[in-house]
């Protein structure tokens, strides 16, 4: 039995005693549980007790429960009264651990370094794609056929989560010594089941998740170094994350990455990290950083458009000089559609007309560069601004 199968047997064979409950004790180290010890109808309270101590029980052994069959193993959980909904995570918690070993046989993500961006080789190919949606499907066969109806998809997103929450996760980097000490003073704490209650209770927000982060901060500053703390932070923060999304076209080293992060946390929120469409603020600070040639780079590679092409040209095998041309195309519509809605000295109706006119022309030229299907993501994003561009022209 895995260990977060154990806890929640342990959890369950350790709830509150029922008013009739004369003793209930369990044991971590040779993990038994004595059974509950019930008063008899009429007997006092010394008489249970003296009955109790002068025949003690045989221990209730965890492995008279255990079977290597399922469906025995079933059998013997409510044999004992265990509850269907325990019996139902206890075995759900065993069987996502086993099929996500197998899982992992298959394909398992690249470790990257905190600065590094996500790339297609982080996901599996198509031919690994196909034997784990065909593992999956045979997983909820199983959970199925064992356990009756449909295991609801939360069941399942909490089963996997307490197989390797949150935290673990996030602590992968360090040594196994200092990830055992972070893991005991964040379980101390209980983080992981905290953070999973703001999704499942529908309480999440970012300022909730940063105030989390920010404690697990200090608990991991009792058993981290600063260098090591400041590596989980560039890691695992909300911004950080957000901040490699945003740089996942532009080429930078640990050091600019830092840079980049520290300038963005500094600048207390003038520079958004998420803001896409409008550049002019992070481009400055990088221009302030590293010069006007890597700040018109950076301009362009995390401009929304940009990103949008070159997803769709990477997605279909294409050049990535097509990514440039697609961008430059969309970046002059979108330009010269501001210019138009701008020139108030010309009517409301024409200038409309003319930003639609703007649109049809590129939508043309991008189909041109990308094709039909890589091009319609593009078409979109860009049909959608000068969209709103036209409906903000008033007369």
């Amino acid at each position: 039995m895995s260990l977060l199968a154990n806890l929640a047997l342990a959890a369950w064979l350790v709830r509150p005693a029922s008013s009739t409950t004369a003793a209930v004790s369990a044991s971590s180290t040779n993990r038994t549980t004595p059974p509950v010890a019930l008063a008899q109808p009429g007997a006092t309270q010394s008489e249970t007790a003296n009955a109790v101590a002068s025949n003690p029980p045989p221990p209730f052994l965890w492995s008279a429960i255990e079977s290597a069959d399922y469906r025995q193993y079933i059998a013997n959980l409510r044999a004992v009264g265990c509850p269907e909904q325990t019996i139902r995570d206890i075995v759900a918690t065993e069987l996502c651990a086993l099929y996500r070993q197998r899982a992992g046989a298959i394909w398992q993500p690249r470790k990257r370094e905190y600065w590094q961006k996500p790339s297609s080789s982080d996901r599996p190919n198509p031919d690994q794609t196909k034997q784990l949606q065909a593992l999956e499907k045979e997983r909820d066969a199983v959970l199925h056929d064992l356990l009756g109806g449909h295991y609801r998809e939360q069941e399942l997103a909490n089963a996997l989560f307490l197989q390797l929450g949150s935290s673990e996760r996030q602590l992968l980097f360090l040594p196994e010594d200092k990830r055992a000490a972070a893991l005991e003073v964040l379980g101390d704490a209980d983080v992981d089941t905290r953070v999973m209650e703001l999704f499942n209770q529908g309480q999440y927000s970012r300022e909730k998740e940063a105030r989390l982060f920010d404690e697990k901060l200090k608990l991991l500053a009792k058993v981290l170094s600063p260098a090591e703390l400041e590596e989980f932070r560039l890691r695992n923060s909300t911004d950080a994350q957000m901040l490699r999304a945003e740089l996942r076209y532009f080429d930078c080293t640990p050091e600019e990455f830092k840079q980049i992060f520290d300038a963005h946390e500094a600048s207390q929120g003038k520079v958004r990290t998420n803001d896409l469409l409008n550049r002019g603020p992070a481009t400055e600070q990088i221009r302030e950083l590293f010069g006007e040639e890597r700040a018109k780079e950076y301009e362009r590679v995390t401009d929304m458009e940009y990103q949008q092409a070159r997803q769709s040209v990477d997605a279909y095998g294409l050049p990535v000089e097509l990514a440039d041309q697609a961008w430059q195309i969309s970046h002059e519509a979108r330009a010269a559609a501001d210019q138009i809605a701008k020139d108030t000295t010309r009517p409301a109706a024409a200038r409309q007309q003319q930003v639609q006119a703007l649109q049809e022309q590129a939508d043309r030229r991008l189909r041109e560069v990308l094709g039909e299907k890589a091009s319609v993501a593009v078409r979109r994003d860009l049909r959608e601004l000068l969209g709103l561009t036209k409906s903000n022209i008033k007369p």
